[in-house]
C-alpha cells in the first residue's frame, strides 16, 4: 500500500518592529484559497496553516504534482503493508528535498522582500 505526503509552505517577510510570535492562530487556510484543515488528533476539523501576512509579503510553496509518494513497508495487513518509521522518513526527505529547491528558485524575489519587492 503506497502512502502520499501532500503539504503547502508559506514564507512571510516580518518588517522590522513586528516580531516572531505576534501570528495569529486563527488563520484559515481556505479563505486564501488553499481547503486544509485537519482531519485528525487533537485539532480535529480544526482550520491549520499559517498566520496571515498581513501587510507583508509572501510567498507559498506546494508540493510538486501529486505530492510525495511512498510504498509502506511495515508490518503486513489485509489491505497492505502499515506505514512504517523508514516510510515517514522517506516522505518528509521528499518533501525538504522538493521544498528547498523551490525556495531556493525563488531566493533572488524573497531577498527582494525587504525592500517592498513582491
Amino acid at each position: 500500500m503506497a502512502y502520499r505526503l501532500r503539504y503547502v509552505a508559506y514564507i512571510d517577510y516580518l518588517p522590522e518592529g513586528t516580531g516572531v510570535g505576534n501570528q495569529s492562530p486563527s488563520f484559515n487556510a481556505s479563505s486564501q484559497g488553499n481547503p486544509i484543515t485537519a482531519t485528525t488528533g487533537p485539532v480535529a476539523g480544526a482550520s491549520v496553516g499559517p498566520s496571515p501576512a498581513g501587510a507583508a509579503q509572501s510567498l507559498a510553496f506546494v508540493n510538486t504534482s501529486g505530492g510525495q509518494a511512498t510504498k509502506a513497508t511495515g508490518a503486513a495487513n489485509p489491505g497492505g503493508n502499515s506505514l512504517a518509521s523508514g516510510d515517514i522518513t522517506t516522505l518528509l526527505t521528499a518533501m525538504t528535498t522538493d521544498l528547498s529547491a523551490q525556495m531556493n528558485a525563488q531566493l533572488g524575489r524573497l531577498a527582494q522582500f525587504p525592500a517592498g519587492g513582491t
